[in-house]
């Protein structure tokens, strides 16, 4: 049994001096590791992560060295090397540590960029290009390395993100080819949506994908986004629906050649997540450190962020046209992160004056409750807690009478949960409206595909009708329109707004090596506040059809893809019962203005199908225009609900 005893301590002696080695060894690999990482012909990561510790470890300055010596920065390199120790140690109790390791890296990549004058001035532009790169990443490493500085989750997450990008980056730089990588980074992905939720999902997703381009980003984005929305149902749904929903996304984002590559890599990254049992973890647990893992704390600022790392990635590739884009997809991404946090905060607020109005309703009508919470936004929810069942005397429908007129909404029927002799109260608001909707197309004479794309999809209480006309007509069209269609459907049921998914859409599209545009005519229907937003993008105008009128409904734009400036514009209009709001692609309208079908629709009667009418109006174009075009239409009817 001494013997044991000896052998068991000595053993933990050994795992005990393994750990501390490895706690030394870790950064020297990683300022290694990005001390390799190019981009543009400099390489900026290595100073960034010396810069963002707070420690003076002279291990890790040695590696940088020697990474100074391996990538040619000679001389220079090493002397700033040892400058920077010395900065470090003056500093190294300093309480304004952050902006003092800013301002060291904003003079580092100054006298970087100097070393290039005599290389000539294409050099110097190129290095000039990266001169944000060093500060931008010294605060983002920061972010994860010196937590103490920053304690929020969420910056916390964009820190790590930061820091598995730059590995990922160096990764596909040294192997020869990019699918180790992507199936990393789907994995990470799937850990991130299902331990941060569906924006950190997609958040870890968009910014490792850029290390290995846009497609990858997109792709990934999707998928983390659609996993984390149901992790909550289990990873038997959320993983194969979200690894559907990337590789769906990727079909336009890839050659046929390289789609059995990215199938493989969601396949691989699925089953990776299966068999370790879901026990590999990314971030902490709400459990572990008391507070939600969820990346909806994101915050405008992060826009600055997510330019610059778009720009590194695009430089790596040698797009050297294409960092104005990505910025502003960067910026068009962090502006959805953050539109989609103020949505969930309007929808979680309680509504105080709501909540005491309420109580003191319910208290007339004989209602006793303990506690009544009235929160939401656009949608309501009543919450009241401490009701005695048994001296209840109002029936249902008084209750949604009551609060109805109390909240200013409809409500769905209440419910009652029991517990201990007491109930509480639930209700919701409910839609006011419901969608009668049809659609029909028809392709131009001598083609075999519309080129036109009509999808109608639903959710979060908003029903969206689009129709996406392609550039020209057949299948060429017909890939840009449903590209177009299947982007935007993706991210406005994934919380995303309006403009921010029309943004992203316009920069993908516009950074195409080919000319790819497409027309966009997208109506939004809150089904609960019965307001409408039409958003065009060179599209035809639209007819509403109200109180046996019609009014057309006409913005002129252009087209997505074309400009890097999106130049959408929208119109907001309330919705009455009855309402008939037509769209049509500009193959119904001829070489006219759509007269023709706005008088046809004010023959109907009130009672007449969509179905009917979208037959009618489609018959009677093809009549006047010949089929000299792709030809789409959708009629959609309120109704009340």
């Amino acid at each position: 049994m001494d013997g044991f005893s000896s052998l068991y301590g000595f053993t933990q002696k050994i795992k005990a001096s393994v750990k501390e080695k490895a706690g030394d060894i870790f950064p020297c690999v990683t300022a290694f590791t990005f001390g390799l990482t190019p981009v543009g012909g400099f390489y900026p990561f290595g100073w960034a992560y010396f810069l963002a510790k707070d420690t003076c470890n002279v291990a890790v300055l040695v590696a940088l060295g020697l990474c100074c010596i391996i990538n040619g920065s000679g001389l220079l390199g090493l002397t700033l090397a040892i400058g920077l120790y010395a900065f470090k140690m003056l500093f190294k109790d300093s309480k304004s540590g952050q902006a003092v390791r800013l301002a060291a890296g904003t003079v580092t990549a100054a006298l970087l960029c100097a070393a290039r004058l005599q290389n000539g001035p294409y050099n110097l532009a190129r290095g000039i290009a990266c001169l944000a790169l060093i500060p931008v990443f010294t605060f983002l490493y920061g972010l994860y390395i010196s937590p103490a500085e920053n304690s929020g989750t969420a910056q916390k997450q964009a820190g790590l993100a930061t820091l598995l990008f730059t590995f990922a980056l160096f990764f596909n730089h040294i192997l020869p080819t990019e699918a180790p990588v992507q199936w990393a980074i789907l994995l990470i992905t799937l850990l991130a949506a299902r331990d941060g939720g569906m924006l950190c999902g997609g958040f870890f997703g968009f910014v490792l994908g850029l290390s290995c381009g846009a497609g990858c980003s997109a792709t990934s984005a999707i998928c983390g986004l659609c996993a984390g929305l149901l992790f909550s149902l289990g990873a038997s749904i959320a993983i194969p629906v979200g690894c559907l929903a990337g590789l769906c996304t990727g079909i336009y984002f890839y050659d046929a050649k390289d789609m059995p590559r990215i199938i493989l890599c969601f396949f691989a990254a699925g089953i990776c997540y299966f068999v370790s049992g879901g026990k590999l973890r990314l971030l902490p647990s709400p459990e572990k450190d008391g507070e939600s893992a969820s990346m909806a704390e994101c915050s405008p600022p992060f826009a600055a962020a997510f330019s610059e790392l778009s720009k590194s990635a695009l430089i790596a590739a040698g797009n050297k046209d294409g960092a104005a884009r990505a910025a502003d997809d960067y910026a068009a991404f962090s502006a959805l992160l953050t539109g989609a946090k103020r949505r969930e905060e309007a929808e979680d607020k309680e509504d105080t004056a709501l909540s005491e109005r309420a109580a003191v309703l319910l208290r007339g009508a004989g209602v006793h409750a303990e506690r009544v919470t009235v929160s939401g936004g656009r949608t309501k929810r009543l919450e009241a807690d401490g009701i005695a069942i048994d001296r209840l005397s109002l029936s249902s429908e008084q209750l949604k009478s009551i609060m109805g007129q109390t909240l200013g909404c409809k409500m769905k029927q209440p419910e009652f949960v029991l517990n201990s002799g007491r109930a509480t109260l639930y209700m919701e608001s409910a839609p006011v409206y419901r969608i009668e909707c049809s659609r029909t197309s028809l392709c131009k004479k001598g083609e075999k595909v519309c080129g036109d794309t009509v999808s109608f999809f639903s959710g979060n209480g908003y029903f969206y009708s689009l129709i996406s006309d392609g550039m020209g007509s057949g299948k060429e069209a017909a890939v840009s329109s449903r590209l177009a269609g299947v982007f935007l459907e993706k991210l406005l049921l994934a919380g995303a707004d309006r403009y921010s998914a029309l943004s992203l859409l316009n920069g993908y599209l516009a950074s195409r090596e080919t000319e790819v545009f497409t027309t966009v005519d997208l109506l939004e229907t809150d089904l609960y506040t019965g307001k409408a937003v039409l958003l065009k993008a060179g599209a035809a105008p639209s007819l509403m059809l109200r109180d046996g009128k019609c009014k057309r409904l006409e913005i002129a734009t252009a087209p997505t893809g074309i400009i890097r400036e999106i130049s959408a514009k929208q119109l907001c209009f309330d919705l009455k019962p009855r309402d008939v709001i037509v769209m049509f692609s500009d193959g119904i309208c001829g070489d006219g203005n759509g007269e023709e079908t706005a008088k046809l629709l004010t023959e109907f009667s009130a009672d007449v199908s969509t179905a009917t009418m979208a037959s009618a109006l489609l018959t009677e174009a093809v009549k006047r225009t010949g089929k000299n075009d792709d030809m789409s239409l959708c009629v959609i009817k309120i109704i009340p609900s």
